[in-house]
């Protein structure tokens, strides 16, 4: 933070690596309590590059204790982009024998982590890629299909 206040930039090693996750969240973090926004904007953007560039559902995963933990339940920027890229990456973090009980861990360890995630479902609970609007976007199934026997037609109905 010092070094960002005399020189309105902060660097870490030249190359990004995985353990920045955590560092910028907490830069993040300390930014939102001194109401430092420049602060803030430079450590959000690097998150977003690193998990773009690095991805790594390890350090994701962990980097969201420090998020919740550490920021006020009123300041959704970093917090709106977890439960973004989980959605996103819902399948990546779903496969193998570790990420899936890493997740539950977080899910289990950070309570609004996982209120987040339950209220982002229900409030949309579809999203993909619309060539004109982008990534993200609600989405209607155009067919419902019963992953049991693979028929479509199948009704959202109990």
């Amino acid at each position: 933070m010092i070094e960002f206040l005399y020189t309105s930039r902060y660097t870490l090693d030249e190359k990004p690596n995985l353990d920045d996750l955590k560092v910028h969240a907490e830069l993040y973090a300390i930014a939102d309590k001194y109401e430092i926004t420049h602060l803030a904007s430079e450590a959000k953007l690097r998150y977003c590059k690193v998990i773009q560039t690095l991805w790594d559902p390890g350090a994701f995963l962990n980097s969201i204790h420090s998020i919740y933990d550490l920021t006020s339940d009123t300041n959704r920027g970093l917090r709106d982009i977890v439960v973004a890229c989980v959605r996103r990456r819902r399948r990546e973090l779903s496969h193998g024998d570790e990420i899936p009980a890493l997740f539950r861990n977080v899910c289990h360890d950070v309570p609004a982590f996982s209120a987040d995630m339950i209220g982002s479902f229900m409030q949309s609970p579809l999203l993909g890629r619309c060539h004109d609007c982008g990534p993200d976007q609600l989405v209607e199934a155009l067919q419902l299909r019963c992953l049991h026997c693979g028929k479509g037609g199948a009704s959202d109905a109990w």
